[in-house]
């Protein structure tokens, strides 16, 4: 994150939801209040500061507790900031204090203990995806196109053969209807 905050086009991986879910989000606290809006600099907008809480405690009231959109927006902006539900990801450090126990309705205590649990779970293992790809060109298998562009992080491939990561990846046949990738590490 930037001093300026998150870029907007940062959101849908840090809440695991399509584009659109995220803009339906920023619509919402936008209508409720104008002046929660991204910050543009230059052709990138980003989120900071309270919209980025807001944006958190939102995604916790949608996606724990199955909140509308337009109720978990009227519910984060009518919550005490001390006591929202906090960022699933766990970048606050106020889930720490003990005084922020809501006293309000069970939903908002619960939704505060399921961002609890989230924010103690470890950061994922950024070796995971580099001990897989020497896995599979160890053994010699194949992976069909789909499964290959999301272990790479990518939309799709293109071409019939890329490099990245320290392996090359040579498309070699088929894999049901999708094309077989062949995984080498490089040397």
């Amino acid at each position: 994150m930037t001093d300026i905050g998150l870029p907007v086009a940062e959101l849908p991986d840090r809440y695991n939801v399509a584009r659109s879910q995220v803009y339906s989000r920023l619509d919402a606290l936008k209508q409720r209040d104008p002046t929660l809006v991204p910050e543009k600099r230059g052709k990138k907008a980003y989120v900071g500061g309270q919209l980025l809480e807001l944006m958190d405690s939102l995604h916790v009231l949608i996606s724990q507790q199955g909140e509308t959109v337009a109720d978990a927006a009227d519910m984060v902006l009518n919550i005490p900031p001390e006591t929202r539900p906090m960022n699933p990801i766990g970048q606050s450090d106020r889930t720490q204090d003990s005084n922020i126990i809501p006293t309000g309705s069970i939903p908002s205590e619960l939704a505060l203990l399921a961002s609890l649990i989230a924010a103690n779970q470890p950061p994922p293992d950024p070796l995971v995806r580099y001990r897989q790809l020497e896995e599979i060109a160890a053994n010699g298998w194949q992976l069909p196109t789909g499964e290959l562009a999301q272990l790479l992080g990518l939309k799709t491939l293109n071409g019939s053969e890329l490099e990245r990561y320290g392996f090359r990846f040579v498309k070699v046949g088929k894999a049901g209807v999708e094309s077989a990738w062949k995984v080498e590490k490089l040397r």
